[in-house]
């Protein structure tokens, strides 16, 4: 498998860090989940191998809360086995974002995941961006800046019925800014700020911004 030069995306040990797994006497091999690419562009296959379920007759594989470019909720993909090694390609997903990645052995099945099973999908320049450790200095730091102006107020936005990303690795605000430095200036500008963190309990970096949510 060399040639696609993965690269790991998480560790850990079924029946302890995995949810929903069965927990037995003996201890089951650890599970790695490698991708390539690391972070994908919008649009964009990616190829996932899975390493410790030589047991299962059958693994399928979703990235929890990714919907296609019509908006629908991504479906299931069963992988293929062969060598010991799990295998296929992830659907192109409709919106940036991070991403858990969820499996199960069959359908209606427990479904197995882990902290640090993540894919991401992000514009190139991203991880240059600033981190915070919280959202809100995100909106801050974009005003000030970005668009060089002052900041005159800001408050979380609902993602539309329609989004499904993990709330707890992105969240979006709207902001009411002066395009000036000087925050009296009666001229007010909006936008919205959708921020992300790259895993979980990690700090946040601008994801988008948008004049529509």
């Amino acid at each position: 498998m060399r040639q696609f030069a993965p690269v790991i995306v998480g560790l850990a040990l079924c029946g302890t860090s995995l949810v929903g797994s069965a927990v037995s006497a003996a201890r089951p091999p650890p599970v790695a989940v490698l991708t390539r690419p690391l972070i994908a562009q919008l649009d964009q296959q990616a190829l996932i191998i899975v390493r410790g379920f030589p047991w299962s007759r059958r693994l399928d594989v979703r990235l929890a809360g990714s919907t296609t470019s019509i908006g629908l909720l991504a479906p299931w993909q069963s992988l293929h086995f062969r060598h010991g090694v799990w295998s296929g390609e992830l659907l192109p997903v409709g919106r940036r974002g991070v991403y858990p990645i969820q499996f199960r052995q069959r359908p209606g099945g427990h479904i197995l995941q882990s902290r640090h099973w993540l894919f991401r999908v992000l514009a190139r320049n991203t991880l240059k961006r600033p981190a915070f450790p919280s959202p809100f200095d995100v909106a801050r730091w974009w005003v000030r800046v970005v668009a060089g102006g002052a900041l005159l107020r800001v408050r979380p936005w609902r993602f539309p019925t329609h989004d499904y990303r993990d709330r707890r690795l992105q969240q979006e605000f709207v902001v009411a800014y002066s395009p000036h430095r000087n925050s009296t200036v009666s001229e007010r500008l909006g936008i919205f700020i959708t921020c992300v963190r790259i895993n979980f309990g990690g700090d946040w970096r601008l994801l988008e911004a948008s004049v529509s949510p």
